[in-house]
């Protein structure tokens, strides 16, 4: 076949909407822009529709899975390798189906990409390869192979989550850190962290082709097209670290925020030529030491790594930066879609979210506010698809001046959540408008509150507030419409963790009726010491459903020894102890190999009376009945009740401790 008609393209197209129940197919942007379910998606489905040149987005129970590119021309293997790389660094689907005028190719998110024909003949990142008419005719049976995990158990070698883009990004920035913090390098743990982050935004702009690196080095000689190929083609340790200084001092006085501030320029001074040598081997695509995930070539483009894969950063980094206090802060990278999940579960009764107030008492790297800024710059944009930017930035400045508010410890944190909202804001634009923004409205906000006691100026929009929530030395927002988030964990007693003491001090910062949705450690309920806090708790606000993750903890977090569960409240203090609180107990399957879905079945779906647990706390049973059902069926739990109403073994014993004689 040498072409492929408008007629055959079309009915290839809509062969997919003929999907397994659970599965939307859109064919083009207007029908996504449609579905407002979507908004969490909007700007990166938009970003690789674009980029990919799609022509339709499969979503399994609304997360995006496959895109679909149909081509009327023949796609050279080259040019193959460079979609996948692309689709690769994108990180959101799983699948990439390229379909062109001789075969169609089917290429793994989770495949490390190659420049083109690996050693054994094959494209990397390539599942299968199949003609078009095989294609169609399994089509739908491909497409319940999705759905149901059956496709990546089948292609195993080629679904591998450590060679997903935020695996290989974290390793290598892990293996940079370790090397500039080493002896030969002598860099301090923090300077590592702040200068690293610094680099990425460099990489960031240069990639969206907002800044031109050699100008702003203020180099006449022409470089290759990032920063690794300007640092190795300067020769000598003094000319690198004055084209790093001058950059970072331009992008200070052009872009300001909290990005490139005083300190930064003595970061880079620091820098001897080792160290400056391993940043550009690093920007290079080098192997920096321990052999492993080497790609051979800068296969990283920031212009389509999602700004939520910046989160994964702080997991790795607080590791070093607070050992062993990672485990004592109960700190934990949170998931993406664990993040979307949480988010969902809180606004699901929301109409619209205009004009509601959002704060994550923990934010760690931001994971939750990049999430929602994400979902509300989205909505706004969806809904003014004709705006300029000097009117989008006006509304996205707004959405952080008034929707989302962030607090925690962590100084590196604050940085991190800085840096990730700032990527985030200069996503909604594009590299021109990002110029004339600049240009016409100034530089980027300030958005980070430091510690009080740094007596540092008032930023023009405090989202990110460096204080404890728990002991705040400043003034942490209260009156919030919602608070999400993933409160740290530490401290294994019972009853007295600092999730318990997060949990009590939330309502605070509510508003009446205001809602919270927070992860929480499973133990917070299962526990059987936690019968007094329940007892306790459960009064003062209004439980509405608990989203039960036990048997997912090592899916979710599997440094965690602790499994988690989702728990959405009201603050209301209780009122009918008649009222039930739904409880989902969802159950690992042979389904459940897909990141970013948890399958719920019917039986998965329960209820449990307020009053029933209040009572059985008052008897110190509380964690009983939310284990019964955890895993028992409708049958076991009526059994079980039954059983309650039977004396029990313990009061069948003598007063010397020896058994009665019964019957």
């Amino acid at each position: 076949m040498t072409n492929v008609t408008a007629t055959d393209r079309k009915t290839l197209i809509n062969a997919h909407r003929d999907a397994p129940e659970g599965m939307m197919f859109y064919a083009s942007i207007g029908e996504l822009r449609k579905d407002s379910s979507l908004a969490p998606y909007w700007l990166a489905m938009d970003r690789a529709w674009r980029a990919l040149n799609l022509n339709g987005i499969l979503c399994v129970e609304g997360v995006p899975t496959l895109y679909l590119s149909v081509r009327n021309q023949r796609v050279n293997a080259e040019e193959a390798a460079k979609l996948h790389c692309s689709f690769w660094n994108h990180g959101l689907a799983t699948v990439y189906v390229l379909v062109d005028t001789t075969q169609v190719r089917i290429f793994s998110a989770t495949a490390k990409p190659g420049q083109a024909i690996s050693e054994d003949g094959q494209l990397a990142g390539l599942v299968e390869t199949m003609d078009r008419t095989r294609y169609a005719l399994q089509l739908h049976s491909f497409l319940l192979q999705l759905g149901t995990g059956a496709y990546y158990r089948a292609h195993g070698q080629k679904f591998d989550p450590d060679a997903a883009v935020d695996a290989f990004l974290i390793h290598n920035l892990r293996t940079l850190r370790n090397e500039l913090i080493s002896v030969k390098c002598g860099l301090p743990v923090e300077t590592a962290h702040v200068f690293l982050a610094r680099l990425l935004f460099v990489a960031y702009l240069t990639d969206r082709g907002i800044i031109n690196l050699p100008e702003l080095a203020g180099l006449k000689t022409v470089f290759g097209p990032n920063l690794g190929n300007m640092l190795a083609r300067l020769t000598t340790v003094t000319t690198k670290r004055e084209a790093l200084l001058r950059i970072f001092q331009t992008l200070r006085d052009q872009f300001n925020g909290n990005m490139f501030e005083a300190a930064t320029l003595t970061e880079c001074r620091r820098l001897n030529e080792e160290a400056l040598r391993q940043v550009s081997d690093f920007f290079n695509g080098h192997d920096l030491g321990r052999g492993q995930y080497t790609l051979n070539f800068w296969a990283y483009d920031f212009s389509m790594i999602p700004v939520e894969v910046i989160s994964a950063v702080y997991e790795d980094f607080l590791k070093i930066e607070d050992q062993p206090g990672k485990r004592s802060l109960g700190a934990y990278y949170t998931p993406r879609f664990l993040a979307e999940t949480v988010i969902d579960l809180a606004v699901r009764d929301c109409a619209s979210l205009q004009e509601k107030s959002f704060l994550d008492p923990s934010c760690g790297s931001g994971i939750f506010l990049v999430t929602l800024f994400n979902r509300l710059a989205g909505t706004w944009m969806l809904e003014h698809p004709k705006a300029g930017y000097s009117q989008k930035a006006d509304a996205l400045k707004s959405i952080l001046r008034d929707q989302i508010r962030g607090v925690d410890k962590n100084p590196t944190a604050c940085r991190i959540a800085c840096f990730s909202l700032y990527l985030a804001f200069l996503d909604c634009f594009a590299p021109p408008d990002i110029n004339q923004y600049i240009a016409r409205k100034g530089k980027l906000p300030n958005i980070l509150r430091f510690h009080p006691d740094q007596c540092k100026p008032e930023p023009e929009i405090p989202v990110i507030h460096e204080d404890d929530f728990l002991k705040p030395a400043g003034k942490i927002p209260r009156d919030m419409d919602f608070l999400v988030g993933n409160p740290p964990w530490a401290d294994r007693g019972a009853v007295k963790g600092l999730h318990h003491q997060f949990a009590r001090r939330i309502p605070a910062h509510l508003k009446k009726h205001g809602i919270a949705s927070v992860l929480l450690p499973s133990k917070t309920f299962l526990n059987e010491k936690t019968n007094a806090f329940q007892a306790e708790w459960i009064r003062e606000i209004s439980l509405e459903e608990v989203i039960q993750l036990a048997d997912y903890r090592k899916i979710l977090f599997e440094e965690a020894n602790c499994p988690c569960m989702i728990v959405r409240f009201r603050n209301d203090p209780m009122v009918e102890p008649h009222d039930k609180v739904e409880y989902v107990v969802p159950k690992v399957t042979r389904t459940s190999a897909r990141e970013g879905l948890v399958p719920v079945a019917p039986t998965d779906r329960k209820s449990i009376s307020i009053q029933r647990l209040l009572h059985a706390a008052r008897h110190q049973a509380a964690p009983v009945i939310w284990k019964n059902h955890l895993w028992g069926s409708p049958r076991d739990i009526k059994f079980l009740e039954l059983l309650e109403d039977f004396p029990k073994l313990g009061g069948a014993r003598g007063k010397t401790g020896r058994k009665k004689t019964l019957g």
